[in-house]
């Protein structure tokens, strides 16, 4: 089974958003499943709660070595890596406002880093 990158998409509008994935088997055969899903809170600004629990990281894409970089109020947290079917690959305590996360180990593809309920997507390539 060769898997696709998958896209991901942050509405900046609420209301109800629809849903398409198509899906193509080796002999060419598609079928596209659609669903929707209603987006009820689609915040514009951080509030002060929000930015004391962003987080920044790079490169994008990496290779071997994902740099974080919290906030100095940030509290000591988890960081949480996952592959695009939402199963947990990697994690990590963070115990310093600045981390070196090892993902030497994981496929090249598409991951998010998940810290403290908050989501970024990244890409490893090799």
């Amino acid at each position: 089974c060769i898997a696709k990158p998958i896209d991901f998409y942050t509405p900046s509008d609420a209301g109800y958003l629809n849903l398409y994935v198509t899906l193509t088997d080796a002999y060419g055969e598609s079928i596209t499943l659609a669903d929707g899903l209603m987006i009820t809170d689609c915040p514009t600004t951080l509030t002060e709660n929000e930015s004391a629990s962003h987080f920044n990281f790079y490169p994008n894409p990496a290779t071997d070595k994902l740099h974080l970089e919290l906030p100095n109020n940030a509290k000591p947290q988890q960081a949480e890596i996952y592959n695009v079917q939402a199963q947990l690959v990697l994690s990590q305590e963070i115990n310093s406002k600045v981390l070196n996360i090892d993902i030497s180990k994981l496929s090249p593809g598409r991951y998010i880093l998940k810290i403290n309920g908050k989501s970024k997507s990244f890409t490893v390539v090799r």
